[in-house]
């Protein structure tokens, strides 16, 4: 169990190095739960095995510690999906 916490982080830690510090500031203030637009693609940093997801009304989806891919350029989006699929 502590094995798989300790991936975890490691795992989020490894997604949040690919941003840039403009990126990663667009990140931080989508923290505070900005509202997700429908259909909006994200990785929710804290279920990554979920891989990339896409937000909906009915669900409620906000942004709390989640990669919304309109906060990064298309390039680190790639690299994302790259480091997800290498997990």
């Amino acid at each position: 169990m502590m094995r798989r916490s300790i991936d975890a982080v490691a795992s989020r830690e490894s997604i949040l190095e690919l941003l840039s510090d403009v990126e990663d500031a667009k990140v931080s203030v989508d923290e505070c739960k900005k509202k997700m637009r429908d259909g909006e693609e994200y990785v929710d940093l804290m279920a990554l095995g979920l891989g990339v997801q896409a937000a909906s009304s009915w669900k409620g989806t906000s942004s709390t510690h989640s990669v919304l891919r309109r906060d990064v350029a298309e390039s680190t989006w790639a690299s994302i999906l790259m480091r997800l699929s290498s997990r």
